[in-house]
């Protein structure tokens, strides 16, 4: 033994020092080439092809060097291509069987299980057994060339695989290739498969107007009304039906994917809000009824509670709350009356609406609450823990005199650049506050909607002096008016900007998606959901 474990350490020192033309050569020695072809073997390495001359057997590998050996120690090889080995039969009898390459995989109907759990039919779950430790690749084939293509790299090492085939076109006879490579993502064996899907027909068109993103960018743009997603071809590619097919298609839903790859889905019904848990397969892995209802937005926390603006025991939008994830129970509560001033001047469709929280989210900067009033055309952050004021964006009249210190003073903008009536801020890497500015009335003076226009803004804070600056604004110039909903979404991966202009006036009836490079430069414009108006729109990965 101790003699064999010198052999293998003296072989993997000569492995090293040949140069990567040598092949490795055995003229006698059967036990050198059994001890080198089990320790390739215990490593994963394959063989990928045997060679045969007059003299000699050439073993091709799929990454070390080949190995040669004299056809006369050789009584015969017995390739298993089904089963991924080789037998080798010396003259004296004895033999060894080490992994090889072997034919595709068979993966039949049985293999294949279309929109697994009832909800998700743009999808399917392979399941299938390799005779090798392998990992696995899949591509869906896409429409429109290779730009279209969805493709996904899993990481698990085994013989036994569980695939999630997501961004499947509907009604229609899917191919799905799928590479089966070595630990280090090697190619293997490429096969494919097809998938047919069925899907009833939806009411949804799109019209890109714009596409100027790059061929690897596979993210679907997800409308939140209906829990559906299309590329940047247009194409419908992902589709929840819980939510795209209610029995009451009025029904209000709002839609978030989390860090791990859930779908978040909220029903909202009149006192009763539920909330699902989806895997993308489609699979409801929770569900949550809050006795109350929430609105607008909801986030999950670090803890797994979920903090979402709620209607307050007048039946106003002027409440917060945090539900507890395993009993759906309300654990905290935020309370804005008892933080703002109801009776400064406000607008809005009910005058009793006061506030009209659209927005609540953690800053992870510092654990604070931020928050979003649209009808006192406000962006506040509150101390989760007091619940005191923090500070105060937005217009500065008629706040009473214990709230300018909280209030910014503008260095670089008008009155009528402030957020006006806004939706869905959010909290920038650098600090800085991007927000969709719909621009409602942009003054407190009557009669003065003329002056309305639509953009996403981002604004800098300056905590120290109290001001603020207009560092950056998109749509001014489009003359886009979009009075209600909206979004803006910020990709730190690629720094562009999304932004949803949902509900537009006459001069553009229908929802508009923009997004823009770091540079302003538009690399993606589609209408979408003629006719209707659309509460968000979010770039999402499936996988």
């Amino acid at each position: 033994m101790k003699n064999h474990l010198i052999f293998l350490l003296l072989l993997c020192s000569l492995l090293s020092c040949k140069s990567d033309s040598d092949d490795i050569t055995f003229d006698t020695s059967k036990e050198d080439f059994i001890a080198l072809l089990e320790l390739r073997n215990n490593r994963q390495n394959l063989i990928s092809a045997i060679n045969q001359n007059a003299n000699n057997y050439e073993l091709i590998y799929e990454k070390d060097k080949p190995i040669t050996i004299p056809a006369s120690c050789i009584s015969s090889i017995q390739e298993n291509p089904d089963d991924w080995n080789t037998t080798f039969i010396f003259t004296d009898n004895n033999q060894i069987t080490v992994k090889s390459i072997g034919n595709p995989v068979e993966i039949d109907s049985d293999n294949i299980n279309v929109d697994p759990y009832g909800y998700a039919p743009l999808t399917a779950e392979l399941k299938f057994t390799t005779p090798v430790n392998c990992k696995v690749n899949i591509t869906i084939k896409g429409q429109d060339g290779t730009a279209s293509d969805i493709s996904n790299d899993f990481n698990n090492f085994g013989t036994e695989h569980c695939i999630p085939v997501l961004g499947l076109y509907p009604n229609y006879n899917n191919t799905v290739e799928i590479t089966f490579t070595d630990n280090d993502g090697n190619e293997r064996i490429q096969q494919s498969v097809n998938i047919e899907t069925s899907l009833d027909p939806l009411e949804f068109d799109i019209e890109i107007l714009k596409n100027n993103l790059p061929e690897n960018d596979q993210a679907l743009f997800f409308d939140t009304n209906d829990a559906l997603g299309f590329d940047k071809f247009g194409k419908i590619r992902y589709v929840n039906t819980l939510a795209s097919y209610s029995a009451n298609h009025r029904d209000k839903y709002l839609f978030r994917k989390t860090k791990n790859n859930k779908l978040l889905i909220a029903h909202l019904k009149y006192n009763l809000t539920t909330i699902w848990f989806f895997n993308l397969l489609g699979e409801l892995e929770e569900e949550i009824i809050v006795p109350t209802t929430l609105h607008h937005d909801f986030r999950v926390l670090e803890n797994g509670d979920i903090l979402c603006p709620m209607k307050s025991a007048d039946g106003l939008f002027d409440g917060i709350a945090v539900i507890d994830r395993s009993s759906g129970e309300i654990v905290k509560q935020f309370n804005l009356l008892e933080i703002f001033d109801p009776e400064r001047p406000h607008w809005g469709v009910n005058e009793g609406d006061w506030l009209h929280i659209n927005c609540a989210y953690i800053d992870p900067a510092d654990d604070n609450l931020v928050v979003s009033v649209r009808h006192q055309d406000l962006v506040t952050k509150i101390d989760y823990q007091t619940q005191e004021i923090i500070w105060m964006l937005g217009p500065n009249d008629n706040w009473s005199d214990e709230y300018q210190p909280f209030l910014f003073t503008p260095t670089n903008f008008d009155h009528s650049e402030w957020n006006w009536g806004q939706h869905a801020p959010l909290t920038l890497p650098n600090g800085n506050i991007l927000l969709f500015n719909n621009g409602n009335y942009r003054t407190y003076d009557d009669g003065a909607i003329e002056r309305t226009y639509t953009n996403a803004v981002e604004f800098e804070l300056n905590h120290i002096d109290k001001t603020v600056s207009l560092v950056w604004e998109y749509g001014k110039d489009r003359n886009l008016v979009n009075t209600g909903v909206g979004d803006v979404d910020y990709i730190e991966s690629t720094q562009n900007r999304i932004i949803g202009f949902s509900k537009n006036s006459a001069d553009l009836s229908t929802p508009l998606v923009i997004e823009l490079d770091s540079d302003d430069n538009v690399m993606f414009e589609a209408r979408y959901g003629f006719n209707e108006p659309r509460y968000r729109v979010e770039k999402i990965s499936l996988y």
